[in-house]
């Protein structure tokens, strides 16, 4: 007796049963793939196609050499207080993806950059404090601009 997979979909006309890995999906302004690579970290977006999950350790000292942000959710781990991450362009995402998940689970505050993009209006160069134990969600609103929510502030 075959193994069935252990995810089952339930389409088509006569509600047939079909496997993951043979379903098609395509992301708002993504290109065409399987579910199961979408579920199981998948490209979700365009303009950089940003992965469902990532862990990352801030590095770097300004917006140039911090360490890129590329998740819809990002775990940011334990660095020292002068490092940083850095958002991808807002210009690329914004009406194309949800919110980013960012959670500051190390021992230090640490910057968080926008290249050339504003955060909550300061600039991107100058970046935020992001502080230690702090989760927020950051969206791209337009072209230049991040904000930080729901609070209004990524500092504690």
């Amino acid at each position: 007796m075959a193994t069935a997979p252990d995810t089952l979909i339930v389409t088509g006309p006569n509600n047939q049963q079909v496997s993951v890995d043979t379903v098609l999906v395509t992301p708002t302004g993504g290109t065409q793939g399987n579910l199961v690579v979408l579920l199981n970290g998948g490209t979700v977006a365009a303009g950089g196609a940003l992965t469902m999950f990532d862990s990352i350790t801030p590095a770097g000292s300004n917006a140039a050499t911090a360490t890129k942000i590329t998740s819809l959710t990002t775990q940011l781990g334990t660095a020292a207080s002068t490092t940083g991450a850095v958002l991808p362009l807002a210009a690329s995402l914004v009406g194309k993806t949800r919110p980013l998940l960012l959670i500051n689970s190390g021992t230090a505050a640490i910057h968080l950059y926008g290249t050339v993009d504003t955060i909550d209006g300061t600039a991107g160069a100058t970046g935020v404090t992001f502080t230690n134990g702090q989760r927020v969600f950051v969206t791209p609103v337009a072209a230049g601009a991040w904000i930080t929510g729901p609070s209004g502030t990524i500092v504690a």
